[in-house]
């Protein structure tokens, strides 16, 4: 069988090569607000508010944990143009930040201690074991038992 030279691409060879990668060509200078489809080790494609896809990496300091965030949670991302192609610079904050933290299990770690604060009240504990409550007056409403379990109890 031999082989033919193809001299021109018609309509259909375009709607193909429409549905190939996005193209990576530098955007414009500025910076360009966008939302992360897909990726794949290490690139992103990245949609403009256009509507136009881009080929995007990450720039140095810019976390893949804050990428992958955007990507599931479909978060606006700012995109500069690089030397390479484009850039995820950073990511928009759209909404407020959520209060209070929800979630089935919430683990705080400290080297040395961890100190929880609110107005006259803390809560503190230590590396080395130690708790300490303080604040104006303490008050426990429990429904079952309470059971204290140490060497010594010190009570005024």
């Amino acid at each position: 069988m031999g082989r033919s030279k193809v001299t021109s691409i018609g309509a259909v060879g375009a709607k193909a090569s429409r549905r190939q990668a996005p193209r990576s060509s530098p955007l414009t200078a500025g910076l360009h607000a966008a939302q992360l489809e897909m990726s794949a080790k290490g690139s992103y494609r990245a949609r403009l508010l256009s509507g136009e896809r881009v080929c995007a990496s990450l720039a140095p300091g810019v976390s893949p944990a804050l990428a992958a965030e955007c990507l599931r949670d479909r978060r606006t991302v700012l995109l500069a143009p690089g030397p390479d192609g484009a850039l995820v610079v950073g990511a928009l904050q759209t909404e407020p930040t959520r209060s209070p933290v929800e979630a089935s299990e919430v683990e705080i770690a400290g080297e040395r201690s961890v100190v929880l604060r609110a107005g006259k009240a803390t809560l503190v504990l230590e590396a080395d074991g130690t708790v300490r409550i303080g604040g104006q007056t303490m008050t426990a409403h429990i429904a079952r038992v309470v059971r204290f379990a140490a060497a010594s109890v010190e009570l005024p």
